[in-house]
C-alpha cells in the first residue's frame, strides 16, 4: 500500500520525577497526553520522532521505523533537571561502546530550547568575575579549594583561568556528603537563583549541584526566546515549558540534581570550561497581516524548528514542509490542506511529513504551529 503524504503521529510521554504534575494546570505535557488521569504524576517530555527508547506511533498503534535525525520534545520543568552535558560524536561512539547502560546510542546531543511559558535555566559558565563574586561570598568553599589554587585562578586569564575552573570543578565532584553539608550549611546563594531552586522532593538537600549555581550563568528565558546547548556544555533547566529540538540522541552525562547514576570521570574528562554568554539563537522573521513565521536555525545540519502562527482565514498562502517534518500545533482550530485532503488541527494533534510538499491552512481560531526537521 503506498504510504500517505502526510500521517497522523501520536507522541509519547516520560514520567520523569522533575515533570510538572498533572494536577498543575500549566503541565503541557499532560495535556498532549490527552489522558485524564485521578492520579498526580510527574509529566516532563513529550518525545516526537523515532528514537528507539521512545517512538512515536502511528494511527494504527505501529512504532515510526524511520531513522530521523532529529528528535522534538516538549518539556514541562517543576524541579531542576540534573547538571549535564552531552558529550559530541566521537565521544558517544566510544561511551556507547564502553558504557551501553549509561549511554543508550552513539551518536551526540546538541540540542536547541525554545521557550513556550517564561522559562529558566542555567547554561555554561558564567564569565570570570561573576564566579569570583559568587565565590568570595563563600569563604568556606575558598578553604575547600585552597588559597593558593584561588589566587591563580584570580590572576589567570584565558586558557589558564579555564584550566583551574576545570581543577575547581574536579574539586567539587570529589566533596564527601559532610563537606557538602559544611559549605551548604552556611550558604550564601547567588541571589537570582535562590527563589528557584530551594530543595525539592527530587533534590537531595546537601546536593553537590548547589554548588554549580556559584559557577553558572542563570537565565530568564521570554516565549519565543531559543538557545542552543553544544557538546560539552554545562547546563540545567530549572522551570517552565519549552520547546526542545536536538539531534536524535538520549546521551547525558550527570553529576548533580539527579538520582540516576552520575558519570563523575567522564563529566571531569569532556567538560568544556570556557566562561562566557550563552549562545541564544535568534529566528529569522517573516510578518503580514495573516501570519507571523519564525525560523530557528542553528550550525547543526540534522534539527531545525520553525513557529508559524496564522490568524483566522479561509486559506492561508502556500508553505512548504520538508521531507520527514514532523508539525505539531499547540494552540487553535483549523485544518491543514494539501493534494491528498485537508486535516484537522487542533491541540496535541501532530503530522508526519513524508515528502516535501506545499500545504496552505484553513485557520478557524488563531494556530500556533511548530515544526522539526532536518537541514
Amino acid at each position: 500500500m503506498q504510504q500517505k503524504i502526510i500521517q497522523r503521529l501520536h507522541g509519547q510521554a516520560q514520567n520523569y520525577a522533575w515533570g510538572m504534575l498533572s494536577s498543575n494546570p500549566d503541565c503541557l505535557v499532560y495535556k498532549l497526553t490527552q489522558k485524564t488521569s485521578n492520579e498526580a504524576r510527574p509529566f516532563a517530555e513529550f518525545w516526537m520522532g523515532s528514537h528507539p527508547s521512545l517512538p512515536s506511533l502511528y494511527e494504527n498503534g505501529e512504532k515510526v521505523n524511520l531513522d530521523l535525525p532529529y528528535l522534538f520534545k516538549v518539556l514541562s520543568v517543576d524541579q531542576p533537571l540534573s547538571i549535564q552535558i552531552h558529550p559530541n560524536k566521537e565521544q558517544a561512539k566510544i561511551l556507547h561502546a564502553t558504557k551501553p547502560n549509561l549511554y543508550p546510542d552513539d551518536n551526540h546531543k546538541p540540542e536547541m530550547a525554545i521557550a513556550l511559558t517564561n522559562f529558566e535555566a542555567l547554561v555554561g559558565f558564567a564569565d570570570k568575575q561573576t564566579i569570583i563574586h559568587n565565590i568570595d561570598r563563600n569563604p568556606q568553599i575558598i578553604q575547600k579549594i585552597g588559597e593558593n589554587l584561588w589566587n591563580q585562578f584570580l590572576a589567570a586569564q584565558n586558557q589558564q583561568a579555564q584550566d583551574i575552573l576545570r581543577q575547581i570543578v574536579a574539586i567539587f565532584l570529589s566533596l564527601t556528603q559532610d563537606e557538602v553539608k559544611q559549605i551548604l550549611d552556611d550558604f550564601q546563594w547567588p541571589i537570582k537563583c535562590n527563589p528557584s531552586l530551594d530543595p525539592g522532593s527530587k533534590i537531595e538537600k546537601y546536593d553537590v549541584g548547589y554548588l554549580f549555581l556559584l559557577l553558572m550563568n542563570h537565565l530568564i528565558l521570554q516565549p519565543g526566546q531559543a538557545v542552543v546547548l553544544e557538546a560539552g556544555l554545562i547546563h540545567a533547566y530549572l522551570k517552565g515549558n519549552i520547546i526542545e529540538t536536538m539531534a536524535n540522541s538520549d546521551n547525558v552525562v550527570r553529576c548533580g540534581f539527579t538520582p540516576k547514576q552520575k558519570d563523575v570521570e567522564t563529566m571531569k574528562e569532556i567538560l568544556i570550561c570556557e566562561m562566557k554568554q550563552p549562545n541564544y539563537v535568534e529566528p529569522i522573521v517573516e510578518e503580514s497581516n495573516e501570519y507571523t513565521f519564525k525560523q530557528y536555525l542553528t550550525k547543526y545540519q540534522e534539527f531545525a524548528c520553525d513557529c508559524l502562527e496564522l490568524k483566522p482565514q479561509e486559506k492561508s498562502k502556500g508553505f512548504k514542509l520538508k521531507q520527514h517534518s514532523i508539525l505539531l500545533c499547540l494552540q487553535g482550530l483549523g485544518k491543514l490542506i494539501n493534494e491528498e485532503g485537508q486535516y484537522d488541527l487542533g491541540f496535541g494533534q501532530t503530522y508526519l511529513i513524508n515528502k516535501e510538499i506545499e500545504v496552505h491552512f484553513q485557520v478557524d481560531q488563531h494556530l500556533q504551529l511548530y515544526v522539526c526537521y532536518s537541514e
